[in-house]
Parts: C-alpha cells; structure tokens; sequence
C-alpha cells in the first residue's frame, strides 16, 4: 500500500468528532512533503483545525505552488509554540568558535596598532613633545 494511501486512510479513520485520534497502524516514517490531510493527522488536529493553525500564523502555510506542507517545517514551528526553539545559541562557545574570536580581536588590536603607526608617520609634528 502506498504511503499517501494509508495516510488518507489513518487520517480517515482517526478523525472523530472534529479531533484526530493517536492510532497504531500510522507509518513509522512518514514522507517529508505531506498533505494537507496528512500533515493535520501529524498534528495530531482536525483539517479544520489545521487551516485555523496556518491562518493564524502557527504553521507555516503550503510549499509554493503546491497544495503540501513540508514535514520539518511543522516540527519546526510544533518546536516555537512550545518553547523549544532550535536557535538557540550553545551555551558555550566551541575550541573553534573561541579561537576565531581571539584572533579576531588580535588582527583589531594590529590594525589599531598600524593606523596609530601610519598617522604618526604621515604627520611627525603632532607627535613631537616638547
């Protein structure tokens, strides 16, 4: 049976009163563009449900130019609303992230260093003391 089939179907039978239900014959993998049926029962919503999501800006709306919703970007915005943002930043930074800084701020301090060099070197009187 195909995947887009027995989605249909699990959606189909698990949507009761307007709410869909967890059910144990759902794929283990599920494909990663869905449709719109398929995507409300990843949800665990009714499509009715789903559309309100979309709508208000909760899930994000269809791939351009087609009627299907990729699957990260539900987990991604599912990941927003509850809080669990994945841009958050590490809480330290790694060996390379932290040497990348250092000589960051080395080659500032060099270049600060020459424009200090090359002003003296262009005007010897305002470094003169009397």
């Amino acid at each position: 049976m195909p995947v887009a089939a027995a989605l249909y179907g699990l959606a189909k039978r698990s949507i009761v009163r307007g709410m869909a239900t967890p059910d144990d014959s759902a794929p283990k993998h599920l494909p990663r563009v869905l449709s719109k049926t398929a995507a409300a029962a990843y949800c665990g919503i009714s499509e009715k449900g789903f559309d309100h999501w979309v709508k208000s800006g909760k899930l994000p709306r269809a791939m351009k130019g087609t009627r299907r919703w990729d699957k990260v970007a539900i987990d991604y915005a599912i990941d927003l609303m509850s809080g669990m943002s994945r841009d958050a930043p590490p809480s330290r930074p790694s060996g390379l992230q932290a040497w990348v800084e250092e000589r960051k701020g080395r080659k500032a301090a060099e270049a600060g260093r020459q424009a200090e060099i090359d002003r003296k070197s262009l005007n010897p009187q305002r470094c003169r003391k009397d």
